[in-house]
């Protein structure tokens, strides 16, 4: 514990997250000792004031979002875990559920950015709880909240294979409401292949199959989808 309250209190950076220009944009004052020791990015940013960053003790992060950040340091100040508020279709709408499912998807990315699987990971787990809850209720997320898994990460990537199996259950469920899916989706890079080789998986029998691979030293979790978490290479 003493150990931890020293780290708070040593020297501190400068987070600037979100464009110059928007008014959402928002600086995070962080322990320095805590972002090295979490992050190998922000430790090769700041080490040794090799760079710019290092010398100002300022991390410009124009291209994400003060929540997402917000997200992580809350992980990094909390022994690795994230908060989500508890949100239901029946109650929050749909809409809501499709903005935690959002974050979910900003924040693994973020994580892939700044080389945190365990990040990851926990996003991960949220995000399948959320895409579960649509599938059960039966409700179609948008195209544009998938449409990132596919924009903004590599082919096969566990975001991708999260929104495909989604896809793909909706294929079978509710194949009226895919249609739209399919239609704006269709055109990004790699759907179509995603999409195929989903629908072979399950077509060989594996439609019951749980499995969710965590990065190692994390404690498994199952859903029905065939939805990786990121493991350690």
């Amino acid at each position: 514990m003493d150990d931890f309250i020293r780290q708070l209190e040593g020297p501190t950076v400068v987070v600037c997250v979100g464009p110059t220009e928007n008014e959402n944009r928002r600086d995070f004052k962080v322990a320095k000792h805590l972002l090295c020791e979490k992050s190998d990015w922000f430790n090769d940013a700041l080490k040794d004031e090799r760079f710019v960053e290092g010398q100002l003790s300022i991390v410009e992060l124009p291209e994400d979002s003060p929540s997402v950040f917000a997200a992580f340091y809350y992980f990094i100040l909390h022994h690795d875990e994230l908060a989500f508020k508890p949100v239901c279709i029946e109650t929050d709408g749909i809409e809501t559920c499709c903005e935690q499912l959002k974050l979910c998807i900003d924040i693994w990315i973020f994580g892939d950015k700044i080389g945190m699987p365990k990040l990851q990971n926990a996003a991960m787990r949220r995000a399948c709880f959320v895409t579960d809850e649509c599938t059960i209720k039966e409700c179609v997320i948008p195209a544009a909240v998938l449409e990132a898994c596919f924009s903004r990460t590599l082919p096969n990537s566990p975001l991708q294979v999260l929104a495909t199996d989604y896809v793909v259950d909706c294929m079978i469920m509710e194949p009226e409401k895919s249609a739209q899916l399919l239609h704006h989706l269709s055109p990004i890079e790699g759907f179509v292949r995603a999409v195929q080789e989903a629908q072979e998986y399950y077509h060989a029998g594996n439609s019951n199959a749980c499995i969710l691979v965590l990065a190692s030293h994390d404690t498994p979790m199952f859903t029905t989808t065939r939805s990786f978490c990121t493991s350690l290479l």
